[in-house]
């Protein structure tokens, strides 16, 4: 490959890289598939802070702990707590206050606690709150910090919120918010940092916010954003910690954000990212702390990211790693707090994948440097990369006195060049001298119009007659657009 020596005065004149497509994924690898435990199905899954994965595996009734290290073990089986309560046919999964884990078991009607020492709890059985209102098909749990934990029936249209304290509480049933407005199927739950609890109705198309005090509030309707945007059979909800909820609809093939104030907006619809890539049957929906989205579509055998600014980006297709291991009919979906990570089961593939994913806004040492005359250059850079913020690239400690070019480009190719690893896709090369100290410096303001969630890669050569073929390399960084 030769290198394109077009000059530049100033390091951004990036129109061409503007409307580059983002690429976020730069590594995409197979957490833990069939041939590694007894995964069969897999559905649910979370992360904790520790990078350790939890799956549900439906065909062996199993949830199963995957460590960072990919050892991996059997949390609970179909024998339930060992005390005559079965646990069948897994489909949900919640991490809790404390690192609890917590489970329900479709067919068996009821819900676990897991402790960190591996003592299994029942929480809740078929009977419900024993009030007679009782809890049939839970295919969904959620759990807070505090210890709360959410259980939905399904087959009874209810839900349970059960207390730290094992108090368990009915807060909705099938009347709904009791104006008319009906809870049919609820297959969605979650829990917010102010004790709200949310939950969505598959079969009356609709969500519900249910305050601490136990007034319900109706937050969307088969109507959607009521600009033309339907809603059709619900499944997950989410929210973030600003109290933004996230509904996923099924048949629709979209998603909605919906704003403690009551703003409704369309985030994602079936035509994806809107470059080829199409989101069909979506029923997992993930929020990180960034405010980053996922959805991940069980017919289009991928999954996306939606940046707080609304850029979309396919992060995963049915390729999965790309190197022989697809990803089919993605359900679960999740991500790490900070969105450096997102995790995604193949439930036909019978496989959990981890994308690996650029942070926003953080510049990134890739290395790939190319020893020169006095070692490595290094290269640094700093700036927001905003419209018209300052950017700022700094090489230091290479040959004095060289000729030598800034490669940037809005994806990465890395492949073999002059003896090292070229990391950008050269969409623009700058020629730029070092000093008499071997220094040099790009600085620029960064174009209007360049998509959130962006990412780009840059690296500085220099002709070195002490490089393995007369060039010198530094590191390459990568950073992405807020």
């Amino acid at each position: 490959m030769t290198i394109n020596r077009r000059c530049a005065c100033a390091l951004i004149s990036l129109a061409v890289a503007s409307s580059a497509e983002a690429q976020l994924s730069d590594s995409i690898t197979e957490v833990v598939g069939s041939t590694d435990a007894e995964l069969d199905h897999p559905r649910a899954i979370a992360v904790d802070d520790s990078g350790t994965v939890y799956v549900t595996s439906q065909g062996y009734h199993h949830v199963l702990k995957v460590a960072p290290t990919g050892h991996v073990t059997t949390l609970i089986d179909l024998t339930g707590d060992g005390q005559g309560n079965p646990y069948l046919y897994p489909m949900a999964l919640a991490l809790g206050g404390g690192g609890n884990v917590y489970t329900a078991g479709q067919d068996s009607d009821n819900a676990f606690k897991i402790a960190p020492d591996g003592t299994i709890t029942e929480i809740i059985d078929a009977t419900g709150d024993g009030a007679g209102n009782s809890l049939n098909q839970p295919w969904v749990i959620a759990a807070d910090e505090a210890g709360n934990v959410l259980v939905p029936g399904a087959g009874s249209h209810n839900v349970f919120r059960i207390a730290p304290d094992g108090t368990i509480t009915e807060i909705i049933d099938a009347t709904g918010d009791g104006t008319g407005h009906t809870l049919s199927r609820p297959w969605g739950v979650a829990l917010d940092d102010f004790g709200n609890a949310y939950v969505t109705g598959n079969d009356s198309h609709n969500a519900f916010r249910i305050a601490p005090d136990g007034s319900i509030t109706q937050i969307i309707d088969a109507t959607g954003d009521g600009s033309g945007a339907l809603l059709a059979e619900p499944r997950e909800i989410a929210v973030d910690g600003s109290g933004n909820v996230y509904v996923v609809g099924e048949a629709s093939n979209n998603a909605f954000e919906i704003t403690p104030s009551g703003v409704i907006t369309q985030i994602i619809d079936g035509t994806g990212d809107g470059a080829g890539n199409l989101l069909e049957l979506p029923r997992s929906i993930a929020v990180d702390g960034a405010g980053n989205v996922y959805v991940a579509g069980l017919l289009s055998h991928n999954a996306f990211r939606i940046t707080p600014s609304g850029t979309i980006t396919e992060i995963i297709d049915e390729l999965g790693d790309g190197a022989g291991k697809a990803l089919l009919n993605p359900w679960g979906i999740t991500a790490d707090s900070e969105g450096s990570s997102a995790y995604v089961s193949g439930w036909t593939s019978f496989n959990v994948f981890r994308v690996e994913l650029q942070p926003i806004g953080v510049w990134m040492d890739l290395g790939f440097g190319l020893e020169g005359q006095v070692g490595i250059p290094v290269l640094a850079g700093s700036g927001l990369l905003l419209a018209n913020e300052l950017l700022s690239l700094s090489l230091l400690g290479a040959k004095p006195s060289a000729a030598s070019w800034l490669v940037v480009g809005a994806t990465s190719i890395n492949v073999s060049f002059k003896g090292g690893v070229l990391v950008p896709d050269p969409d623009l090369v700058v020629a730029l001298g070092t000093d008499g100290l071997g220094n040099a410096t790009a600085d620029g303001r960064w174009p209007p119009g360049v998509p959130s969630g962006a990412s780009f890669y840059f690296q500085w050569w220099i002709q070195d007659s002490a490089g393995p073929q007369g060039l010198a390399a530094s590191n390459a960084l990568s950073v992405t657009t807020k």
